[in-house]
């Protein structure tokens, strides 16, 4: 089954099946690969869904794995990474303007990231070579960025800056944010499976971030400086060289219509940025993914909720391997209505079957 663009929608065909096998390969070929994968909740639904909403958090530790790489972002591990949000933390100081300080962050990263243009997937395809990286090892994010060596001026590609994009923006509290990954082809375009053949790309990934109550579309990797919006006919088109390309995610559209439901840390409109550590998200160990929650039935269909001091009706269950499960549902806090996910060991003692 061919990649199709039909109704407004990407169907991936058979290119998801075959990731999704590559995937299981490599998992059974390196076990501590999935245990890294599996290790939060962000980095187990962007393998599984390609995609981040606006409530999920990148921690340190998150990875992600590719057919080049097991992309880790780590600011403990990882010092350029460490270097480069202190350096973003700095360049927004006395920036109280929101839109200002989205588009600043989105311009560093694609600076350090070796810029825009053709030159950079080269530039990315090089580095690989020269890391010599086995495959499964892991690929820090700072490895990508400039000055990682000498003369070296950085080589992330979509998914890097993509997802540097959230993490910065949800470490520094300048936006909420999401991460999509999908296709960007021309605007007549049908089949996509075709059009990856003759041109060698379609595959992308891009943010939608929250700006004074509206979805905007931020392409870090192609248009780092400018918020895109729907068009008349409901599209989101990028324009190059006089030509027309139009995002599409797996599950239809652009991403940009994504339901806001915020995380209990939600930056919404208020962006206050400040010199204080405070203010950043580094509390994200994994010994509190599940702090509040354990379940509760043998049918597992309720989770009970210390934050609300309820018993909740769990929306979706999914048995993650390594000992744990992976717990979705609703809880209503403050008159709002919160999606929540928490990870619970097998081994908790108030889990109960």
């Amino acid at each position: 089954m061919e990649s199709l663009i039909s109704d407004g929608r990407y169907t991936p065909g058979k290119m998801k099946q075959i990731r999704d096998k590559a995937a299981g390969k490599l998992f059974l070929q390196r076990p501590s690969v999935k245990q890294k994968v599996m290790k939060s909740p962000a980095s187990y639904k962007w393998q599984q869904e390609g995609r981040l909403d606006f409530q999920d958090r990148i921690c340190d530790g998150f990875a992600a794995r590719y057919s080049k790489e097991l992309l880790v972002l780590d600011a403990e591990e990882d010092w350029r990474l460490r270097d480069f949000v202190e350096e973003v933390k700095v360049a927004l100081l006395g920036v109280q303007d929101q839109y200002k300080a989205i588009l600043l962050v989105s311009d560093m990263i694609q600076k350090t990231l070796g810029g825009l243009g053709s030159k950079v997937q080269d530039a990315f395809q090089k580095r690989i070579q020269d890391l010599k990286l086995p495959q499964g090892d892991s690929l820090y994010i700072g490895e990508l960025m400039a000055g990682a060596q000498a003369g070296y001026m950085g080589s992330g590609m979509c998914r890097h800056r993509c997802l540097l994009f959230k993490y910065l923006a949800q470490r520094l509290k300048v936006c909420d944010c999401a991460a999509i990954t999908g296709v960007i082809v021309p605007n007549d375009c049908q089949n996509v499976s075709k059009f990856r053949k003759e041109n060698g790309f379609a595959d992308h990934a891009w943010n939608i971030v929250r700006l004074e109550g509206r979805n905007y579309l931020l392409d870090v990797m192609n248009m780092p400086k400018q918020l895109q919006s729907l068009n008349s006919a409901e599209k989101v088109q990028m324009k190059v060289h006089g030509e027309s390309y139009v995002y599409y995610r797996y599950d239809g559209g652009s991403g940009i219509s994504l339901a806001y439901t915020p995380g209990e840390d939600a930056t919404g409109d208020a962006f206050e940025p400040s010199g204080s550590s405070e203010d950043l998200e580094t509390d994200c160990s994994e010994d509190q993914l599940d702090p509040n929650c354990f379940l509760e039935q043998d049918e597992v269909s309720e989770v009970f909720c210390r934050t609300t001091g309820r018993t909740e009706p769990v929306v979706e269950l999914h048995t993650v391997d390594l000992g744990r499960v992976l717990v979705e549902f609703d809880m209503v806090k403050s008159g709002r209505r919160w999606q929540a996910r928490k990870l619970v060991p097998e081994t908790h003692p108030a889990l109960r079957r």
